[in-house]
């Protein structure tokens, strides 16, 4: 029974900061429109906190939505989205763009295969399964990727893939031998979430260093513009005394 009470706390405590998270980090991106880090990694915590939130309650029991019919498609699309709004961000972070192979299945994962999954169940379970392979082993690609350069920025989002592969490889697991190894909720609060906020903090440390070195580099060429305007005066004036 305590346990239950530990494990209800956690799962609210959990669904409160994707919540927070995902609201601030889709305000920062109304904001800077331009740093499209922020709008996967916000959509990615408001699919965490809807799909978290929506199974506990319905887990509660005194609802009667439990049975609903649409309750499995929404959850299976829901984590869809978590998914390739998680791959949109390692992506866009490892290569600068998003490169067309992965924008694909970005896109595809969570509409036509969703689609198709829902309304040929059966007709389409193979599809499925190796469209499920291709983005678990997309994620392995992209953390290989990420270890090769010796860089802090490109190991911490090698780090997120590595763990997004370890996520879609328990699915794979549970699915095909009903083995459940890892419990996302712990692997995302002490492992992604934390990585993925120092990723952000050094990206935004690396941007304002940019700047004011561009700042720097303005106000010298202002100076030296201004002397350079001042000499040329100088010589005018000169120049109009001795005529």
């Amino acid at each position: 029974m305590q346990t239950a009470a530990k494990r209800n706390r956690f799962e609210f405590a959990f669904i409160a900061i994707t919540a927070v998270f995902g609201l601030l980090f889709l305000l920062v991106f109304l904001f800077f429109p331009r740093q499209p880090l922020n709008l996967y990694f916000g959509l990615f915590n408001i699919c965490i906190t809807l799909s978290d939130g929506l199974q506990l309650f319905l887990a509660e029991g005194q609802y009667g939505f439990g049975s609903l019919a649409i309750a499995p498609p929404l959850f299976d699309f829901l984590g869809r989205s978590t998914g390739s709004s998680n791959m949109a961000f390692i992506a866009l972070a490892l290569y600068g763009r998003i490169p067309p192979f992965f924008k694909w299945l970005i896109w595809f994962v969570p509409t036509i295969d969703f689609i198709c999954t829902n309304l040929f169940p059966v007709q389409y379970a193979i599809i499925n399964d190796f469209s499920h392979a291709a983005f678990m082993f997309a994620f392995l690609w992209l953390s290989i990727r990420a270890f090769r350069d010796f860089n802090l920025k490109n190991w911490l989002i090698g780090i997120l893939a590595l763990f997004s592969f370890l996520i879609n490889l328990n699915f794979f697991l549970y699915m095909f031998w009903d083995i459940n190894h890892f419990d996302f909720d712990y692997i995302f609060f002490f492992v992604e979430l934390p990585v993925t906020i120092l990723y952000l903090a050094l990206n935004y440390a690396q941007i304002n260093t940019s700047l004011e070195r561009q700042l720097v580099q303005v106000s010298n060429l202002s100076e030296k513009n201004l002397k350079q305007e001042q000499g040329k005066q100088q010589i005018l004036a000169a120049q109009k005394e001795t005529l």
